[in-house]
């Protein structure tokens, strides 16, 4: 559905061809419920969740640990090298991207865990895991980012 709503919505983004309001409205208004709507899914799943079962998984701590330090630490050595080969790279696209890169694991991973009937515990435990340490990873990588792409 992502990949079906990009291909039909990117045409529109880059020709600035507005929906009329009949369409338009009903897409604003899907759009404003998507991050609520993750957020509910998500917090349903974090009330029954059993973080034991996390503590455990040596699958989550590699993929906290490639999330929010190994990622954003190559995003910004590609970041670096590209405003570098392009000096015409805008720096502030650069730094953002940076910033998304070290941005913690998205509640998407628990919905597709359940709709794929997957390990939902775990990935409850991931996002909410790389969430708190994002607030521990995040400033340094920010930090450096800023004073390596200033």
């Amino acid at each position: 559905p992502g990949t079906v709503g990009i291909a039909l919505g990117l045409p529109f983004f880059l020709l600035s061809i507005r929906l009329p309001p009949i369409l338009g409205e009903p897409v604003k208004m899907m759009a404003d419920v998507n991050t609520p709507l993750a957020m509910i899914v998500i917090g349903w799943y974090l009330a029954r969740a059993d973080f034991r079962l996390v503590r455990h998984c040596a699958a989550a701590y590699l993929t906290s640990t490639l999330r929010l330090v190994v990622l954003p630490l190559v995003v910004l050595a590609g970041m670096f090298a590209l405003c570098r080969l392009i000096p015409s790279v805008d720096r502030i696209m650069a730094k953002a991207i940076v910033i998304a890169a070290s941005a913690p694991v998205a509640a998407l991973t628990t919905m597709l865990a359940a709709r794929y009937e997957r390990d939902v515990p775990v990935s409850v435990g991931v996002v909410t895991g790389t969430t708190f340490l994002s607030a521990i990873t995040m400033p340094p990588v920010v930090g450096l980012a800023l004073w390596i792409l200033a």
